[in-house]
C-alpha cells in the first residue's frame, strides 16, 4: 500500500479540487485513501480521474496498482483512465518494476471489477511467476482467487502458485485456504498434491473455520470430485455447529457438495434440514432446487 503519507483533510481535498500543484503520488494516495475508508466522493473522483490520465505518463508501477486497486475498492468504473492504466501498466510489468504487492492489487482490482483484460492479465501472470517466492499467502491465493473470478485458466501461473504454496501452506490461514481451493476448483485445474495438503491442514484448523471457510473448500473439493474422508468428517462436524450463523449459500454449497460426492452423514443433512425449513423465506428458488 502506499508508502508516502498523505493527510486527509479538508485542505488536501481542497487543493486537489483548485489546484494543480499536487503530485503523483499525493493523487494516487488520497484515491487509496478515500477508497480504503469506503468514500465514495464523486467530485473528488472525478478531479482525482482528471488529473491522472493528464499526468498518466509519471505514473509508477506502486502510482498504478494503488488507482487501480482504489477505482475497484468504490466500483468507480472510469473506462478511459482504466484503460490508460492498463497501457502505462503493461511496459511496466515487463520491466520488473511491479512488485508482488503491486501485482497482487492490480489484478484484484481487474477481478473485483470483472475486467478481462488480456494483455494486462498475461503480463501479470508472467511477471507473478518470477516473483512468487516474494509473496505473502495472501497474495499467493488472492492472484489465484483473482484469475479464477475472471475465468482466466493461465495454467502455467497455477502450477507456479500450486508449487509455491505447497510447501507453507502452514501458515496459510483459514481464508487462504478456503480461496486457493475455490480458485483450483472454478478453474477445473486438479493438483493432488496441492489438494491432499490442503486437506491435511483444513483438518489441524478446524476449530478456525467459519461458514464461509467451510463452505468453499466443501464446494470446491465436491467440484473436482476429490473425496478426502478425513476432511470430510471433520467438515460435516463443524459444519453443524455453524448452521445458524452461515447465509443460505453456505447451506446450499455444503448441501450440494456433500450430495455431489455421495457423502452421506445423517446427522448433518438432518440439521440442514431443520434449518433449511426453519428459514425456508430466505431461500432463493434456485438454492432450493439445487
Amino acid at each position: 500500500m502506499p508508502h508516502d503519507s498523505f493527510m486527509l483533510d479538508g485542505a488536501s481535498l481542497e487543493s486537489v479540487r483548485t489546484t494543480s500543484e499536487v503530485t503523483v503520488s499525493e493523487l494516487t494516495n488520497l484515491s487509496w485513501s478515500f477508497a480504503k475508508l469506503h468514500l465514495l466522493d464523486e467530485t473528488l473522483f472525478d478531479s482525482l480521474a482528471s488529473r491522472s490520465l493528464m499526468r498518466l505518463n509519471e505514473f509508477q508501477a506502486q502510482n498504478c496498482s494503488n488507482m487501480a486497486w482504489a477505482l475497484a475498492r468504490v466500483a468507480v468504473e472510469n473506462e478511459p483512465l482504466l484503460a490508460a492504466l492498463s497501457s502505462r501498466s503493461i511496459p511496466l510489468i515487463s520491466m520488473s518494476a511491479f512488485n508482488p504487492q503491486d501485482l497482487t492489487n492490480t489484478v484484484w482490482a481487474l477481478a473485483t471489477m470483472r475486467r478481462q483484460d488480456m494483455p494486462l492479465l498475461a503480463a501479470i501472470a508472467s511477471a507473478s511467476i518470477s516473483k512468487l517466492q516474494e509473496c505473502k499467502p495472501q497474495d499467493l491465493s488472492n492472484t489465484a482467487w483473482a484469475f479464477a473470478k475472471l475465468v482466466v485458466a493461465d495454467i502455467p501461473l497455477m502450477e507456479a502458485i500450486a508449487s509455491e504454496s505447497l510447501p507453507r501452506l502452514s501458515v496459510f490461514d483459514p481464508q487462504n485456504h478456503a480461496n486457493l481451493a475455490w480458485a483450483f476448483a472454478t478453474l477445473r485445474v486438479s493438483d493432488l498434491p496441492l489438494l491432499d495438503a490442503i486437506a491435511v491442514e483444513s483438518v489441524a484448523n478446524m476449530k478456525q473455520f467459519g461458514p464461509q471457510e467451510l463452505s468453499n473448500p466443501a464446494w470446491a473439493f465436491a467440484n473436482l470430485l476429490y473425496v478426502n474422508a478425513p476432511l470430510l468428517y471433520a467438515l460435516a462436524s463443524k459444519a453443524i455447529t455453524t448452521l445458524r450463523s452461515g447465509s443460505t449459500q453456505n447451506l446450499t454449497n455444503t448441501v450440494w457438495a456433500f450430495a455431489q460426492i455421495k457423502f452421506k452423514n445423517n446427522t448433518l443433512f438432518n440439521s440442514l434440514a431443520k434449518e433449511v425449513v426453519a428459514n425456508l423465506s430466505a431461500f432463493r428458488p434456485r438454492d432450493i432446487s439445487i
